[in-house]
């Protein structure tokens, strides 16, 4: 074993995590956002105010900011107000627990700015900054109120070029690991494969204790990740320093080990700080699992039929996630935790099958690509927030990376067996969402034309290679067999279900505005990258992955990601998670050149030398400047992304006092829903209650359509009310104060508020309970009715 890479390995994995934090990193605040809620303790929930959203303090209220490092000046501008009936309040504020200013805002919302020396600042890794402010009651609210806050940024002062100082703790750690690592590879009794599964699992180990002993995961998930980046650089030179070579199958077994452990860990935090504290589903979320229920059910008492009826009866959806999720529900139970489960084992079992997938590119760096491609998927916070919500995009990137790993083993090793399993993945895939199965087999055709040649003319010579390559049967006849058959069989609102994900409609943006073609690029760069450098980073990466377009395992990856991404920016239904499936295909890509890359130029530095050092040590630094800031961004702002705290009590309760109210054996209608009091979370929750099984299912809101211009809405209301045999009406309202009060709830359901108060002049019906929820400003009433039925 050569020294200089075990001393390389001990300097640079100690330098790893001071490099991470030398990133000049400007935070940003929302109050209103759901998400940037986690930084904060002491805050009420969002309002609106006319202009922007803002949350309202108490008397002590703290923003907590991680990772900016110490030893720094910085700025601090908010944006806030402090509204009273006589005069200003003073207000405090504090970093760290140091005083830093005292002033008086005004009633309305105005930027203040305050700079911030290094003696104020301290030393501390994290930043608290806390706003202390004299309260007052606004009447009935019966709420403190301190100020009003709308956004916040901390930047560092332009120009300071001190250093940051990392965690004391991380540092530490790595220290220790590091030190741990370097002596075992110095110990001549232990072979190279001994050495490198003590260099790897040491660090993860002494990086879970740390997680675990403290709940504060934001405090040490760069310590993951850095001992990641050490780990995977101390593979690139063990594997070709002088001395005996290491075997690929242990290379490959001791990287999916280490991958294991870092989905395992990763998983477990997941779980722990977003599956299990998210609150009730919203509305997808409903929709998807009410079908795994019913689908749960069917199984659980063995009725084919309504299996087949609740398989086939979706309009948008096929159903292989509902399948996958009813096991899931089956084996654990019906709840919000069993139903969301399916998302994070389906991102874990993706992982796994891209680490194969991996291993068929590159027999002698395969692991290494492996472990990289898992790192920027476990790292990308968009993947992680999809992880903790029952939605399809996880599920469908399992089948995808099976189809594709598939194809792969098939391109290697030619056979009917193979081919058969592609083709099956990819119905499979189809089944599970419909445009993904499409865009698939769409990939691996365009594969084949470049694997064979583009040598023929018109659709006969397309049929003559079909036919010459007879293996092709194994993958487009079942695909459009099965495909067709699906679409064809009753009901016939399927194909329209299909035919909806595929047409492309006139929208609000042209195909060629620059709204239309920069929407998936910019939610790329700010869910699923690090940062715009190291977004750039991985783009390069994959631009040169086009050098490698002789390799068809790697063209796939490519065609299928590019294909992808055009046609998600071409169809006008646009949303932040349809390109989480596409996004492996690219890090695995982007990965392999990066791994390939670092292979040959390590084969061409044996000697030890300057050069070589420095070769080492720019890895490092590219796998520092990748990893940590990932970890910094993403992992420490996971948490709920649905309704919790207040809002989720609301929901809750409401829930509690429908199913109260109801009689399972009579028809119920639900006025004024929107998405989290969708139609799905109310039939959710009946279903999963035993003793309403049997219920007779709710009204659906499609049947009570926003009137024509002209009819007012207790015409409309009352006319229908007449048709339908309608036995209790549920009203639920919503204020301008509340948080639902939303965007999303003006552009799509405040239409239904106009018929959940038109119940209150229907002559014909009669009140029998009534709640209001004032930290939500949310009332439910119902309605039964007058007349016996």
């Amino acid at each position: 074993m050569n020294k200089g890479h075990e001393s390389d390995g001990l300097t640079l994995s100690l330098l790893l995590p001071t490099l991470a934090y030398q990133i000049p990193a400007a935070y940003r605040v929302n109050l209103g956002a759901e998400d940037d809620g986690l930084y904060l303790s002491g805050f009420y929930y969002p309002e609106w105010s006319g202009d922007s959203w803002f949350r309202w303090s108490k008397g002590r209220a703290a923003i907590t900011l991680p990772g900016p490092g110490g030893n720094r000046a910085l700025r601090l501008k908010m944006r806030l107000g402090a509204l009273r009936p006589v005069s200003p309040p003073q207000v405090s504020l504090w970093i760290n627990h140091n005083e830093v200013a005292r002033f008086a805002p005004g009633g309305q919302m105005a930027v203040y700015e305050f700079p911030i020396e290094r003696t104020q600042a301290g030393w501390h890794w994290d930043k608290s900054i806390e706003l202390r402010s004299e309260t007052f009651v606004p009447g009935p609210d019966q709420r403190e109120l301190g100020v009003q806050l709308a956004w916040l940024l901390l930047e560092p002062v332009p120009g300071d070029l001190a250093p940051a100082l990392p965690s004391v703790p991380l540092v530490g750690a790595t220290a220790l690991t590091s030190l741990a690592a370097f002596l075992l590879l110095r110990a001549q009794r232990f072979s190279q494969p001994m050495a490198l599964i003590a260099s790897a699992l040491l660090p993860v180990v002494s990086g879970w204790a740390l997680v675990f002993r403290r709940q504060d995961l934001a405090s040490h998930a760069p310590l993951l990740l850095a001992a990641l980046a050490v780990t995977i650089t101390l593979g690139a030179s063990l594997l070709r320093a002088g001395g005996e070579q290491l075997r690929h199958r242990k290379a490959n077994a001791l990287g999916l080990a280490l991958l294991l452990a870092i989905v395992a860990t990763a998983s477990v935090l997941v779980w722990q700080k977003e599956l299990l504290i998210n609150g009730t589903f919203g509305w997808d979320e409903a929709e998807h699992s009410y079908w795994g229920h019913k689908i749960a059910q069917d199984l659980r008492m063995l009725d084919l039929r309504a299996l087949w009826l609740d398989s086939n009866s979706r309009i948008l959806y096929p159903p292989a996630f509902s399948w996958l999720q009813s096991l899931v529900l089956l084996a654990l139970g019906e709840s919000f935790a069993s139903a969301r489960l399916v998302s994070l084992l389906s991102l874990a079992l993706a992982t796994v099958v891209l680490y194969f997938l991996c291993l068929e590119l590159s027999p002698d760096c395969g692991w290494l690509v492996g472990l990289l491609a898992a790192t920027m998927i476990w790292t990308a916070r968009g993947m992680l927030v999809l992880a903790g919500l029952a939605m399809i995009e996880h599920a469908v990137l399992l089948t995808i990376t099976l189809t594709l790993y598939a194809y792969a083993r098939a391109l290697r090793a030619p056979s009917w067996a193979w081919y058969l399993a592609v083709g099956l993945a990819a119905v499979l895939t189809f089944m599970t969402k419909y445009n993904y199965g499409l865009l698939i087999v769409a990939a691996i055709a365009v594969t084949e034309l470049f694997e064979h040649g583009w040598g023929f003319r018109g659709l006969d010579g397309a049929w003559a290679l079909f036919i010459k390559r007879r293996t092709l049967f194994c993958i487009f006849v079942p695909f459009v067999a099965i495909a067709a058959f699906y679409l064809l069989t009753p009901p016939p609102t399927k194909f329209a279900g299909f035919r909806y994900f595929l047409t492309n409609r006139p929208v609000e943006n042209d195909l060629l505005s620059a709204s239309n073609l920069l929407f998936y690029p910019q939610i790329w760069l700010s869910q699923f990258s690090g940062s715009t450098a190291l977004f750039g980073l991985a783009l390069a990466a994959f631009a040169l992955a086009i050098r490698h377009w002789h390799k068809s395992q790697l063209r796939t990856l490519i065609v299928f990601f590019a294909l992808g991404f055009v046609a998600s920016t071409y169809h006008p239904i646009k949303g932040d998670r349809y390109i989480a499936p596409l996004l492996p295909a690219f890090w695995v890509a982007a990965s392999y050149v990066l791994i390939e890359m670092l292979h040959s130029l390590t084969a061409r530095l044996k000697a030890p030398g300057p050069g070589s050092a420095l070769f080492r040590g720019a890895s490092l630094l590219i796998l520092a400047l990748y990893l940590a800031p990932a970890g910094d961004l993403y992992w420490n702002r996971l948490g709920p992304t649905q309704s919790a705290g207040a809002m989720g009590s609301t929901i809750a309760e409401t829930l509690g006092t429908i199913r109260a109210a109801h009689d399972p054996t009579k028809p119920m209608a639900v006025l004024g829903t929107f998405a989290e009091f969708s139609y799905g979370l109310i039939n959710w929750d009946f279903g999963t209650d035993k003793s309403f099984y049997r219920a007779v299912p709710l009204l659906r809101w499609p049947e009570l359509e926003l009137p024509v211009r002209g009819v007012d809405y207790d015409t409309a209301l009352a006319k229908w009310l007449d048709r339908k045999d309608v036995y209790s009406i549920v009203a639920v309202g919503v204020g301008e104060r509340s948080p639902f009060y939303s965007g999303d709830y003006l552009e799509f359901n405040a239409w239904k508020l106009n018929y959940a108060m038109a119940m209150e002049r229907m002559p014909k019906w009669n009140k029998v309970a009534e709640r209001y929820f004032p930290e939500t400003d949310v009332s439910l009433r119902i309605y039964r009715s007058a007349v016996p039925k």
